[in-house]
């Protein structure tokens, strides 16, 4: 369940809640792993090593150097000594994934309905393709009236995009996207940390043995 939409913003407790619900930790453990994450960014960065996280973003630290500027409000010219700055560095596929994101749900006219025309033209194809992917893959099922003209909802035409990028943009053959999209949620994209399913659970076997040692440490302590 995605808390945050593109108003609002995404907090640690919702990160939490995120590894509680999808992991399969007690939220105990849970609040651990999310505290472990960040500690161990926050120990690189603060012994001078940048942090790289595959697929998602780098923090980089930067040296700056010592530098004349003006102060705005007096006009004055004043000395900023050298220091270490913090960025953010996005990775391709968070830039995509967050531009795919924004445009899908921005440059969609907000109504109810929309006619097959009008998601060709939004969509830059032709009729007919749009009933051909409606065939072939089983995701898009647009409603219809009693006349039996197709009913796209925005859901339907967020999807269409998507499947446009799949195969477009992706390469995907039709049954390659009709797996991915079995990943994709129809109130829009998510993004897609995929992983290999057996490091994943011996990491996840790890990170429990790691969290029931803390957890048997931290109550010989209360003790």
């Amino acid at each position: 369940m995605n808390k945050v939409d593109l108003n609002g913003t995404l907090v640690k407790a919702d990160i939490v809640d995120q590894v509680y619900e999808k992991v399969g930790f007690t939220r105990q453990e849970a609040v651990l792993a999310v505290e472990i994450l960040f500690e161990e960014i926050k120990s690189e960065l603060s012994h001078g090593n940048n942090v790289r996280i595959s697929r998602f973003a780098s923090f980089i630290l930067r040296e700056k150097k010592a530098r004349n500027a003006r102060n705005p409000k007096t006009g004055e010219t004043i000395r900023i000594k050298p220091r270490t700055v913090l960025t953010f560095k996005p990775s391709k596929q968070l830039l995509e994934a967050t531009n795919q994101s924004f445009l899908m749900t921005t440059l969609i006219p907000d109504k109810l309905f929309f006619k097959i025309g009008e998601v060709a033209d939004l969509a830059g194809v032709e009729q007919h393709v749009l009933r051909y992917w409606e065939d072939e893959l089983d995701a898009l099922k647009p409603t219809k009236n009693k006349v039996g003209q197709r009913l796209y909802q925005k859901k339907d035409v967020v999807l269409v995009l998507e499947i446009k990028r799949l195969l477009y943009d992706e390469k995907f053959t039709i049954a390659g996207a009709k797996n991915k999209l079995k990943k994709f949620n129809k109130k829009g994209t998510q993004l897609d940390f995929s992983y290999d399913r057996e490091s994943f659970l011996e990491w996840k076997r790890e990170m429990k043995n790691e969290l029931e040692s803390i957890l048997k440490t931290l109550e010989k302590t209360k003790d």
